[in-house]
């Protein structure tokens, strides 16, 4: 879990645009800091080289000749500045801790020219000759500018924080439009085609939440033009039908009257689902809805498939087991599920089970069969309106596509909700959520 949430702030465009400004700015700080350095290294150390040998020539001049030790250990109270002196007839030094000329490899120095030598145990001494001695210089660690190092560290630390938190705050101001447009997508996603995504003042995020709202107003009046035109015509199907229904009494020949009824039967129901589909879109509050008691409803649906083989297995359940739901358009779901569980089950196989239990707030009813199953890519679209699984739409495996696109209707309109888990070769299983009342 903490391995994925990782992968996710990492993969994220906030972080990603957060990461490259801090490269984009430690690169200018770099490329920066690089060419003044070495525009002016050259000039400053030969500035300072010069200012150095000046006061070292003042400090060997002031010691006088031959060079005085008490001045020079004066010298070393008032500026931390340590001296050794050595020459043929002798030298002493302010503190054993200064290095000798030999350690130092002084001894064919230059007359009269200052050397500064590399690091000798965090100091840099600095060499000068002048007559037949030389002097050793070296600055106390408390003087150098190694000296309060930690403090300017921390500062240092504290200042590049501050930058990392306001670049973060202020690329979390600019994408925070995209967290309305995540939602938007997952509200159209669930069907919220009503959603509207809020405008922004950044002009691209403007473009694109209009864009996205234009998109989601046409696909609801596509979807509005469609639906208005399967009702419509569901409408003008129910005269011919009638019409149809009555011409057939007058025909005599049975092998002929027969398959017609049944196709005629057929067309009647499958007007009867799109119009009792459209109205419950739009009269859910006018459900007759009451508390139904599981065990007698499970009692009616199991007599009428006990004699349809694989059968169906009703689970023990309480004796106090209520569904809150229209009785009517209960029945309608559980019929349609009931029926495709054994339709597409063998008939030699385990009989479908039905279930129920209590769980959060909702009365979960299962049916689980174990037919050939629902292919992976076929189970986002199974409630879509006229969808088959079979797409020869032959009807020897089944109807028009429209059972289970009423049952989600029906679901809806009690504020519960239909889900189907399935597996090829195995089985599938469909729960139906119906809340319960309060």
């Amino acid at each position: 879990m903490r391995h994925n949430s990782f992968r996710r702030i990492f993969h994220s465009v906030f972080a990603q645009l957060l990461l490259i400004c801090l490269v984009a700015g430690l690169v200018i700080i770099l490329l920066v800091g690089g060419f003044f350095a070495h525009v002016f290294r050259k000039s400053a150390h030969l500035h300072l080289q010069r200012n150095v040998t000046q006061y070292l020539n003042y400090v060997v001049k002031d010691l006088g000749t031959p060079p005085s030790l008490e001045r020079a250990r004066k010298i070393a109270r008032d500026s931390g500045l340590q001296i050794r002196f050595e020459s043929p007839e002798g030298g002493w030094s302010t503190s054993d801790k200064i290095p000798i000329l030999h350690e130092l490899g002084g001894e064919n120095l230059p007359q009269d020219q200052l050397s500064i030598r590399g690091i000798h145990h965090d100091n840099y001494p600095i060499l000068i000759k002048q007559g037949t001695g030389a002097f050793v210089f070296i600055l106390k660690p408390e003087h150098t500018m190694e000296s309060g190092w930690e403090k300017w560290t921390a500062l240092l630390i504290v200042l590049l924080t501050s930058v990392v938190v306001l670049t973060y705050l202020a690329v979390r101001h600019i994408l925070n439009p995209l967290k309305f447009l995540a939602e938007g997508v997952q509200q159209v996603s669930n069907g919220n085609l009503d959603y509207q995504v809020p405008h922004w003042r950044s002009a691209e995020f403007d473009q694109l939440a209009e864009g996205f709202n234009t998109m989601t107003v046409r696909i609801r009046n596509m979807l509005y033009a469609k639906e208005q035109l399967l009702l419509d015509v569901s409408h003008e199907l129910r005269s011919p039908l009638t019409r149809m229904k009555v011409a057939l009494e007058m025909v005599a020949d049975a092998r002929v009257k027969e398959p017609l009824t049944d196709d005629i039967r057929e067309m009647e129901t499958m007007v009867s689902e799109i119009l009792e589909a459209a109205r419950l879109r739009n009269v859910a509050g006018e459900l007759k809805i009451e508390a139904i008691p599981a065990k007698i409803l499970f009692q009616e649906i199991g007599e009428l498939y006990q004699n349809q083989p694989p059968g169906l297995l009703i689970d023990p359940l309480p004796d106090d087991a209520i569904i809150q739901g229209d009785l009517m358009l209960i029945k309608i779901v559980f019929n349609n599920i009931i029926t495709n569980a054994i339709k597409y089950s063998p008939a030699d196989g385990e009989a479908v089970r039905l279930s129920f239990r209590q769980h959060e707030g909702y009365a979960i009813v299962q049916v689980k069969d174990h037919g050939h199953g629902i292919p992976g890519e076929d189970l986002p679209y199974i409630f879509e309106p006229f969808y088959r699984v079979d797409k020869s739409r032959s009807k020897r495996t089944g109807g028009y596509g429209l059972g289970l696109s009423l049952c989600k209707t029906i679901m809806d309109a009690h504020q519960g909700r239909i889900e189907v888990e399935s597996t090829l070769g195995v089985g599938t299983t469909t729960s139906l959520y119906f809340k319960n009342s309060g």
